[in-house]
């Protein structure tokens, strides 16, 4: 069997270069924000995003919060944290250093939770004590 050394240099690179979680999972995750009632301005970390329902991307370096407001409601605030995964090991496993330099820097080992949130508003105290 003959293999190009090119081919074996691609292999020798994403093993000893690429970190696992950051090829497998990504730098950011998917986190659905849902309310009742709809819709809810969204915002992350100060930024607006949009509107409830949202599906929005965070980066999995830091911890991040959510909040959540609407005319005639109290505002709502969630925190999602970021908790290390067991897959920053893999890198360990086929000697990558590197590898795990990459998942500890960029994040990428790491997983946000909650992986959703659904804010029930509270109507305000203003909007309940009126006649």
């Amino acid at each position: 069997m003959n293999r190009s050394p090119s081919g074996l240099l691609a292999a020798f690179f994403v093993v000893t270069v690429g970190g696992c979680a950051t090829i497998i999972n990504g730098t950011h995750q998917a986190i659905k924000i849902t309310s009742n009632p709809a819709p809810a301005n969204v915002s992350v970390d100060g930024v607006d995003k949009g509107e409830t329902p949202i599906v929005i991307k965070m980066k999995r370096d830091k911890p991040h919060t959510v909040q959540l407001d609407r005319p005639g409601f109290e505002p709502f605030e969630a925190a999602i944290t970021a908790h290390s995964t067991d897959m920053i090991w893999g890198n360990l496993l086929i000697l990558s250093p590197t590898g795990f330099a990459i998942d500890l820097v960029s994040g990428a080992s790491n997983e946000l939770c909650p992986a959703s949130i659904h804010a029930e508003l509270s109507p305000s105290v203003e909007q309940t004590n009126t006649p």
